[in-house]
């Protein structure tokens, strides 16, 4: 059985406390970054999940790259009236779009929160690893803790060698980039592996390729400065949430795109940075790797990239 508590749904990203993280206000110098680990500067989200109030057609579609400009000159009958009804075709599916993100955002509120840290027993020394992310490496929806990627590696690495491990996991749903650095590399103190799983709100956010190439860099350095000499460090790169099976369609072509983009910084990031990364490729997203609500994966996503993450590490 998982243990787990119920988040306030006024909770946000760094805005509660799980056990090993920072008090508010304190924290540690970052001689890297010149600033506290621990302040409170991710953006408050008024919901759980991927922050999918962000998911505003308008927002969203406003800065996706446009394959074509307008027509100059004036418009023919025709075209202004397949514009017209082009345009009745968007106002509803963009009604239909805000209720399906407010249902979702509904029922994501009362979500438990599971418990991921554990102990496995075994010879010294003592293996630390890491999980820091948002939702998706939080387990977001799973009913099992021990279904999540950083439980499923650390039973992996204990079979394999015998040593006893410890996970501890500050991973929280809505978290991007600035949020990890802020608020999780606790976490990461002395820890000999660190699981990253972070970009899905960076890309939800349209948070531009320079903005994710510099924060990802300052994150990598952030954990190398906190983590035990020669950490490993595993990147579980942005999924392609167009393929999500509860994504209004209307969302998919801008939000793929931004996923994508962003997969694809921080793939180019890790490789300068000698980070290991796991993607997974559009093909393997299909139906059944989503959890209950079509958005996070389920036992069957957190399986996929687990087996992933190990093949990295210990090989297969």
């Amino acid at each position: 059985m998982c243990s787990h508590v119920v988040r306030s749904s006024s909770a946000g990203c760094g805005s509660h406390r799980r056990r090993g993280s920072l008090p508010s206000g304190g924290g540690y110098r970052s001689a890297a970054a010149g600033r506290t680990i621990g302040e409170p500067r991710c953006r408050p989200i008024s919901s759980r999940g991927m922050a999918l109030t962000d998911l505003t057609l308008t927002d969203l579609a406003r800065r996706t790259p446009r394959s074509s400009r307008a027509l100059p000159g004036p418009a023919p009958l025709a075209l202004t009236s397949t514009v017209l009804l082009g345009a009745g075709f968007l106002v509803r599916e963009g009604t239909r779009a805000a209720l399906t993100v407010r249902t979702m955002k509904e029922q994501g509120r009362e979500v438990p929160v599971l418990d991921l840290d554990l102990r496995l027993p075994g010879r010294p020394p003592v293996r630390r690893v890491a999980v820091l992310g948002d939702s998706s490496a939080a387990g977001h929806g799973l009913s099992d803790a021990d279904d999540a990627v950083g439980r499923r590696v650390c039973r992996a690495l204990a079979e394999r060698d015998g040593r006893a491990t410890d996970l501890r996991a500050l991973a929280v749903d809505g978290a991007d980039i600035r949020c990890v650095i802020d608020h999780q590399l606790e976490a990461a103190r002395d820890a000999e592996v660190v699981l990253l799983g972070v970009g899905a709100n960076d890309a939800i956010r349209r948070h531009t390729p320079v903005r994710v190439a510099r924060e990802l860099t300052e994150l990598f350095e952030a954990i190398r400065e906190v983590a035990a000499a020669g950490v490993t460090i595993v990147l579980v790169t942005a999924p392609d949430l167009s393929v999500a099976p509860a994504l209004p369609p209307i969302l998919r072509g801008p939000l793929g795109w931004w996923c994508r983009t962003t997969a694809r910084v921080q793939a180019a990031i890790a490789e300068q940075e000698d980070v290991q990364v796991v993607a997974l490729p559009r093909e393997v997203l299909d139906p059944e790797v989503f959890g209950d609500d079509g958005f996070h994966p389920g036992a069957l996503g957190h399986e996929r990239t687990a087996a992933a993450i190990v093949e990295r590490l210990i090989g297969s």
